[in-house]
């Protein structure tokens, strides 16, 4: 089965042109966009030792498992955060992050947070 160990490193997606893109340097994201909500959230890795995790996806919806916010983008298999740069969110919109683990024979497991607002 799917099992969890230490968290590695945080990744940042940028979201804002309206297409989700890995950063491999947020500083210059951040420098740049005045007119964002920015959402972080933390997770231990997955790991499966039978038959190894293929692929770690992560998603914000306005509902668990949803993907309307951010939709779901693959990340490095070691991360342990991720911060997202969307644009600007209306007050009192639900965001939920969701992150799914899938196994080398296509099994796959989910996480949801808890729903926050901006």
């Amino acid at each position: 089965g799917l099992e969890v160990s230490l968290s590695t490193g945080v990744i940042t997606i940028d979201a804002l042109s309206g297409s989700a893109v890995l950063v491999e340097n947020a500083t210059t994201v951040y420098a740049t966009s005045n007119q964002s909500t920015v959402v972080s959230f933390a997770f231990d890795p997955f790991y499966d030792f039978e038959s190894g995790v293929s692929d770690i996806k992560v998603s914000l919806g306005s509902q668990a498992g949803q993907a309307n916010i951010l939709p779901w983008i693959s990340i490095p298999s070691r991360t342990g955060g991720v911060q997202v740069l969307l644009p600007t969110q209306s007050e009192g919109d639900i965001i939920v992050a969701s992150v799914r683990a899938t196994n080398v024979v296509g099994i796959s497991a989910d996480a949801h947070s808890d729903g926050l607002r901006p």
